[in-house]
């Protein structure tokens, strides 16, 4: 559990959100997309269902906009199925290794062309698909706190954004967000068309992460 205070802690709001809550969500989104796309950071994810329809995915991230360089390893799960890949980007190039029937099959795409499919998630993907959530829920301010030197405000889910036409009913969680709109931290509950899930995810490293190069590049480069 991350350390936290509950004192009076001086806290600049970003566009919108307020004492009051969530003001603009949509203007908050975009700011929490901008900072994706232009920032570098390392991001911790993870979704499980909690009923039949058993699933689990793990994924870590890391993106360096200024080297243009991003990392992802993903682990997923259902039932006897399961995923293990990871993609290497720099620039417009992505090399993938993915364990396959016990064997790592590597394989190299350039985005910049149409010359082969790629069909699996970029650093930057992952992390926008991961905070699809930001913009479909409802939010309240609980209080201001700082943790581990960071104040941040820390929202309660309400509810959705959607009505009836959400991907999920009965939402609950909180989500901590920072004086620049980065969701530092957030966990989030509720039941999709799949089951009931639980999730969560951490930012870290922001605007310091640095990207390292597996070895298995050079590997999916001759792929």
């Amino acid at each position: 559990m991350k350390d936290s205070t509950t004192t009076r802690v001086n806290f600049d709001y970003p566009d919108g959100l307020s004492e009051e809550g969530v003001t603009d969500v949509e203007r908050l989104n975009d700011q929490v997309i901008d900072g994706i796309e232009s920032t570098s950071f390392a991001l911790d994810y993870e979704i499980e269902s909690t009923d039949d329809s058993t699933y689990k995915v793990s994924e870590t991230a890391r993106y360096d906009p200024e080297s243009e360089e991003g990392l992802t390893r993903v682990q997923a799960s259902s039932g006897e199925r399961s995923v293990n890949y990871a993609t290497y980007q720099s620039g417009s190039k992505v090399y993938m290794a993915e364990g396959l029937g016990g064997q790592v099959e590597y394989s190299a795409y350039d985005l910049s062309t149409g010359e082969n499919r790629f069909d699996r998630r970029t650093a930057v993907d992952t992390a926008r698909e991961d905070l699809d959530f930001v913009d479909s829920l409802t939010y309240a301010v609980d209080s201001v706190e700082v943790r581990d030197g960071r104040a941040v405000a820390a929202l309660t889910i309400t509810g959705t954004s959607e009505g009836d036409d959400s991907w999920v009913s009965d939402p609950s969680g909180r989500m901590y967000v920072s004086e620049a709109a980065w969701p530092v931290e957030f966990r989030y509950e509720g039941t999709s068309s799949e089951g009931s899930f639980e999730a969560n995810g951490e930012f870290s490293d922001i605007g310091s992460a640095e990207v390292d190069k597996p070895d298995w590049v050079q590997k999916a480069k001759g792929s």
